[in-house]
């Protein structure tokens, strides 16, 4: 049966206004292009759609926001997008480090100072084996050592630390090492854990390091403890398909829309009011779900129903389901409006 879109419950608004200095060669965003949007447009449009869920009393409309994992704002874009983050329930708490320009660790302290001083608690940095086989992943000569260095910058401002690395099967055998270079690191370590490649972005053409249950089971009880809480449900396609064929759990909501800001439609998107966008989302996330299969169409013809590597979510299966059926069948429709657009 077709999909269908319920009314809209929610709706991201995103905009690319924050450039990475690098891309790494895994990276999970679908389009890094950089809008020149002002700061202070991009949050206006976010205060609208308060200001109409406010006065149309929708309690349950949920409203976020995305300008991808680059945080180079300057400490007035910085400050602007914190703001916001906090009237619509972010603390905002957490930096990521990836695609954070290189700088000395004088011009590090301050960089983190400020956002210390608007309500950042903890950075991230994340990591893909250690040394230059790092630093090969991120292409970005020189990455593992300032990540390292960000740590050591962070722990002086009494900063946590996230430390997250991404299993696959070239990098496995170095997260015993990369664990004992944090330990000596040490500092307040708020997380330390281990997951399975997203399917997205640039990641999904690393299937081949895609690692499987045997394989995870194999390693040492010091590595499986950092494994991401919910490895428990992570799943091999064989085990994912069978289990979406019966289950409606993890049904998808297709309630969610996607107000994607650039430089192309921002002064339209700003002389219409939100019931209008609203509208037009709801018209073409319905056209755009309509131009492919079901999920369980999806499911039965796409999936590999042998294979054991293992993903963690539906939208990793559906997006690699998706693009199977794009390669047989090249049709144009808006993805970045439906949950395949990671």
């Amino acid at each position: 049966m077709p999909r269908e879109f319920r009314q809209a419950t929610s709706i991201t608004i995103t905009a690319s206004t924050s450039a990475c200095a690098y891309r790494c060669s895994y990276c999970q965003l679908v389009d890094i292009a950089v809008s020149r949007i002002p700061i202070d447009r991009y949050v206006r449009v976010i205060e609208r759609f308060l200001e109409y869920k406010e006065s149309k009393r929708l309690a349950d409309f949920e409203i976020g926001h995305w300008l991808g994992n680059a945080f180079n704002f300057d400490e007035y874009e910085y400050g602007k997008v914190a703001e916001i983050s906090h009237k619509l329930g972010d603390s905002y708490e957490n930096i990521c480090m990836g695609g954070v320009p290189h700088q000395s660790p004088e011009k590090l302290r301050k960089w983190l100072a400020f956002r210390q001083k608007v309500g950042a608690k903890n950075i991230i940095v994340a990591f893909l084996g250690h040394g230059e086989v790092h630093d090969q992943w991120n292409r970005k000569a020189g990455n593992f050592a300032f990540q390292m260095e960000a740590q050591k910058v962070a722990n002086d401002l009494g900063m946590g630390l996230i430390q997250r690395t991404f299993l696959t099967n070239s990098t496995l055998p170095l997260v015993e090492r990369w664990l004992d270079l944090l330990d000596e690191l040490g500092g307040n370590v708020v997380q330390r854990v281990a997951y399975l490649l997203f399917y997205s972005g640039l990641a999904r053409k690393f299937e081949h390091e895609r690692v499987t249950r045997e394989t995870l089971d194999r390693q040492s009880d010091r590595v499986k403890a950092i494994y991401r809480d919910d490895q428990n449900r992570w799943k091999s396609e064989k085990d994912w398909a069978e289990f979406l064929r019966t289950d409606k759990e993890y049904e998808s909501g297709y309630g969610d829309l996607v107000l994607k800001l650039d430089d192309s439609n921002i002064d339209q998107i700003e002389s219409m009011s939100c019931e209008e966008i609203i509208a037009d989302l709801t018209q073409r996330t319905k056209a755009a779900y309509a131009a492919v299969p079901s999920r369980e169409e999806l499911c039965e013809k796409y999936a590999n129903q042998t294979s054991e590597k293992l993903y963690m979510f539906t939208w990793d299966m559906e997006c690699l389901w998706i693009d199977r059926f794009l390669q047989q069948n090249p049709i144009v429709f808006e993805r970045h409006l439906t949950h395949f657009g990671r």
